[in-house]
Parts: C-alpha cells; sequence; structure tokens
C-alpha cells in the first residue's frame, strides 16, 4: 500500500493514536476484561526487581520441595498479586494497548484507508512505542497519564495460549473492530523478513539470508495480529501468508 497510497499527515497519525487510547476506555470498562487489565499490569511489573526475585525464590523452593505447587510467572503474580484498584488497572490496559498499537500500525505493517487512499506511518521496527507515548503524554489522551516509561514491558514472546497472550489478544482485537469501523483496512509484512530484507538489500549479511528466513517464517503459526485481524473483519489480511515478492521494494518503509 505504501507504494500507492500517499501518506497521512503526522498529525493525523497523532490523532489516530489519540483517538484509539480514548476508545480503549470502553474496553476498559467491561468488566470481562478485568482480569486481562491486571495480567497486563502485572507481566510489566517483571521490571520491578522485588517481584522477579520472589518468583526466582519460589523457582528455587519449589527445586527443593516437590510438593510446592507450579506456577508460571503470570500465575504467580496473578495468584500472590491480587486486583488492585481500578487506576492500576487502567495502567494494565494502557501498557497493552500501546503494545498492541505498536503491533499493528507500527514497522512494516500498514493501517491504510481505501478511500481516502491514504496510509499511515508509526515508526520504525520496534521503536514505535516512544512516539505512541510522546502522543499520549502531550495530547493528555485517555483517562489518565502513562506512569510508565520508554521501555516497553516484556511482551515480545507471548503468545495465544498464555495468560499474557490472552490479553493482548483481546486488545488486538478491540483495536482492529475500531479500525474496521472507521473504515480502516490493514496490511500485513513481517518486521522480521523486512529488517533480513533491509540489511540484505544494503549488503550487510544476517545470520540467515532472506530467502532461508522466509521459509522459516511462513512455516510458522499465524501472528498472534494476523489472528486478531481475522476475527475482527473476517478475512486474511492482505500480506499473509507472506510472498517473497512482497518484501522487493522497501523504499518507502
Amino acid at each position: 500500500m505504501r507504494n500507492i497510497y500517499a501518506r497521512y499527515p503526522d498529525e493525523a497519525t497523532d490523532n489516530l493514536i489519540v483517538s484509539v487510547i480514548n476508545a480503549m476506555s470502553d474496553w476498559f470498562s467491561d468488566k470481562r476484561n478485568e482480569p486481562y487489565c491486571n495480567t497486563l499490569r502485572l507481566i510489566a511489573s517483571i521490571r520491578q526487581p522485588n517481584i522477579a526475585r520472589r518468583y526466582k525464590r519460589y523457582r528455587l523452593q519449589r527445586f527443593r520441595d516437590r510438593h510446592l505447587a507450579r506456577y508460571s510467572f503470570e500465575d504467580y503474580i496473578a495468584a500472590h498479586y491480587p486486583a488492585p484498584p481500578s487506576s492500576e488497572l487502567y495502567q494494565g490496559a494502557l501498557t497493552g494497548t500501546f503494545y498492541a498499537l505498536d503491533l499493528i500500525v507500527g514497522g512494516y505493517s500498514t493501517v491504510y484507508h481505501p478511500e481516502d487512499r491514504l496510509y499511515h506511518f508509526l515508526a520504525r521496527p520496534f521503536v514505535g512505542w516512544s512516539r505512541i507515548l510522546r502522543v499520549v503524554k502531550e495530547r493528555k489522551a485517555g483517562r489518565a497519564q502513562p506512569h510508565f516509561t520508554n521501555t516497553p514491558p516484556p511482551f515480545y514472546n507471548a503468545t495465544i495460549g498464555t495468560t499474557l497472550g490472552q490479553a493482548l489478544y483481546r486488545l488486538l482485537v478491540f483495536i482492529f473492530r475500531y479500525l474496521r469501523n472507521n473504515g480502516y483496512d490493514w496490511q500485513f509484512r513481517s518486521d522480521m523478513l523486512g529488517i533480513v530484507k533491509s540489511a540484505e538489500d544494503h549488503g550487510c549479511r544476517l545470520e540467515d539470508t532472506f530467502e532461508e528466513a522466509y521459509f522459516k517464517e511462513v512455516a510458522e503459526p499465524p501472528f498472534m495480529q494476523v489472528e486478531a485481524y481475522f476475527e475482527a473483519y473476517g478475512k486474511l489480511p492482505d500480506g499473509y501468508p507472506p510472498r517473497l515478492d512482497d518484501y522487493k521494494d522497501l523504499s518507502n518503509y
């Protein structure tokens, strides 16, 4: 889409960020999503050394005492850190929304408007978090200002089969439905394939060649955001499954 559509002005993309953050309040207000908000808040707190240290001690104790209950990190914090006040749950929802937005709008994937023939550009892969944070703070979007910093939470290995993955998945579906209802569509591009191809085009060799990376990726299950898109739109996004030709010209990425 970036080769045939024009790019929205940065202000329009900032407006989209603000509108999604404000709309997220409806998702947050649904009591059925409260456990997801708490999971997002707790997982993000892995950066706080006290929780990480306590879980490490628990793992050592479990190794010595086989009768202790077996907890994953997610289950451990859910069992030992009960749901906090609403204001803290909101921070969890906000953290997850930042991450989900970056997955959808950031990197090589593209949110576009077929009628306007325009697309949004957020940021290069893995750095969209900083822009979202800046926009939300400057515009005072949402119910409360973020309590976190430019450092993204450790969400990158989340899969749908985990508690964290389920929470992120529900947010991704919510955002895709919001985009669909406002006339937007989404084109998938793999950030990893884009990075490998760009490096190769500039004469840099990574661990895998582009073709090797491609065949590895197409053998994997769909990305979480692809599955969320399918639930919201009822179809697979343009660009999935990936095709080699999709990555020939990345000059606009």
